[in-house]
């Protein structure tokens, strides 16, 4: 584990201004709009898959997830690895992720402890300093859930055994407070093919997600060649529930293509919103 005896600082905005407003009227504005919507009824959940793309393209998605969640004290947010240096598996170190006009704070001990336990995972803060999966969704979460806290996790290219040993060291690290946790999964689907393919893709994935089956999702994206970037975070949440004997249900809510917001029904990425429990 590295840093761990140096003080935790914010974590400033990387990506305001490019995948979501940099002024916060903006922010306000948008979220307004997704979530100022009659109310749905919130439930618990053990985990969610939500995208991280432009707002424009995929934050209805996002907040359409989130607003159905009765929200615990911290979320744990796994999220792919887009850019080099650092550790793959790379647990964030500061006390407070910054967006404009707010911040979200850490779940500081439960982070140092994951990064502790689990030996695949380690406290370092350089895969997340432009990384924006976590970022894009910080104020959707401050937005729905002001109290609760975050660890930001990301996954880089491990293969299936260090998914199951993260999952291993999560059921024992998270043992005593499941019920207190939501596992959210960042990711979007297929990338760059036509609409009608993208699509056709992302069924196959979705059908997978739907059986509660990691091994099939690994598998099935693997066969086909289907690139959504947080299939392996996925894989190591459905695993996780497994072993806690807490997966038993997915639910679609929402789905679409980059191709709604651009146009563009040639070279599309895929974008789902789901629930675990």
């Amino acid at each position: 584990m590295t840093q761990s005896n140096r003080e935790l600082q914010d974590r400033p905005p990387a990506v305001a201004g490019t995948f979501y407003p940099a002024d916060p009227r903006d922010i306000q504005r948008s979220l307004e709009r997704w979530f100022g919507e009659p109310d749905v009824e919130r439930e618990a959940w053990r985990a969610a898959l939500i995208p991280h793309a432009g707002w424009q393209y995929s934050g209805r998605v996002a907040a359409a997830v989130l607003k159905r969640i009765k929200m615990p004290r911290t979320v744990i947010i796994f999220c792919p690895k887009h850019r080099p240096g650092g550790t793959q598996c790379a647990v964030a170190p500061w006390k407070r992720w910054l967006f404009p006009g707010g911040s979200v704070e850490t779940d500081v001990p439960l982070a140092q402890r994951l990064a502790g336990d689990i030996a695949e995972l380690e406290l370092d803060e350089r895969p997340h300093k432009h990384e924006h999966a976590i970022e894009v969704q910080l104020p959707l979460l401050a937005r729905c859930a002001p109290d609760s806290r975050i660890v930001g996790i990301t996954v880089g290219r491990i293969g299936l055994a260090q998914c199951e040993a993260i999952a291993a060291g999560l059921t024992e690290s998270l043992r005593d407070q499941l019920n207190n946790v939501l596992l959210v999964v960042s990711s979007d689907m297929n990338h760059f093919a036509s609409d009608a393919e993208n699509r056709r893709l992302d069924e196959l994935a979705m059908r997978a997600l739907d059986q509660l089956d990691p091994l099939k999702l690994h598998a099935t994206c693997q066969e086909y060649g289907i690139t959504m970037c947080g299939m392996l975070p996925a894989v190591i949440v459905l695993t996780t529930l497994r072993k806690f004997g807490a997966l038993h249900r997915a639910v679609r809510v929402d789905y679409t293509t980059s191709a709604e917001a651009s146009g563009d029904t040639g070279h599309v990425v895929g974008y789902a919103g789901m629930l675990f429990a």
